[in-house]
């Protein structure tokens, strides 16, 4: 399971496996924790793929980067701080429109966030070779934390792509007088929402 906050809900034991070997094995909590630690260390806010790329693929992922509203490279965000993914694909076959997808997973694994290019009407139909693509999240209100990001390409009832673990980011708490995070329960994402107050008119 990549399910980590279910794992220890449920399990009071848990062993973690790496390529059919136990490197882990001891109370759920504990496992957890020493597996998210690991597999996180590595992570950065930049992305390069390694070498020996599959030349047969339809589409690769080449680089990714986490960028801020101004275009320059960024490790964190402030909370409410709009962000974007600089990505470098390269196209291999002639595929008609994809569909790409930024996934944002918080340290638990939990998907709290999605961008779709489906869902915002922008139909992209890359020509083979290489080209670059950006994706621009508008005031996203994650909660203050760390956040791993995923990036995946579509099509044709196929999946593509799909680099699990490809940015790690941040998000960090603001200072006095810009946008606050008021949230105070586990919710990682907080809405923006529009309050009224009705008076009653009758007295009742």
């Amino acid at each position: 399971s990549h399910d980590m906050s279910a794992m220890t809900r449920l399990c009071q034991r848990v062993i973690c496996l790496e390529e059919g070997r136990c490197v882990d094995d001891g109370p759920a909590g504990e496992v957890v924790e020493r597996y998210l630690s690991r597999t996180h260390e590595s992570l950065q806010s930049a992305y390069i793929a390694g070498a020996g790329q599959s030349e047969n693929a339809p589409c690769r992922l080449m680089a990714a980067r986490l960028i801020d509203s101004d275009g320059a490279d960024c490790s964190y965000v402030k909370f409410g701080q709009s962000f974007g993914v600089q990505m470098a694909w390269r196209q291999n076959h002639r595929l008609g429109d994809v569909r790409f997808e930024v996934r944002i997973y918080d340290l638990q694994a939990r998907l709290v966030a999605a961008a779709d290019s489906q869902q915002a009407h922008s139909a992209i139909t890359p020509a083979v070779g290489e080209y670059d693509l950006e994706c621009f999240v508008a005031n996203p209100r994650l909660v203050p934390g760390r956040y791993r990001l995923e990036v995946r390409a579509w099509g044709q009832g196929a999946e593509y792509e799909c680099v699990e673990d490809t940015l790690m980011f941040s998000v960090e708490s603001v200072a006095e007088g810009d946008v606050a995070c008021t949230i105070r329960c586990q919710a990682a994402v907080q809405l923006d929402s529009r309050w009224v107050q009705h008076t009653d008119v009758d007295g009742d």
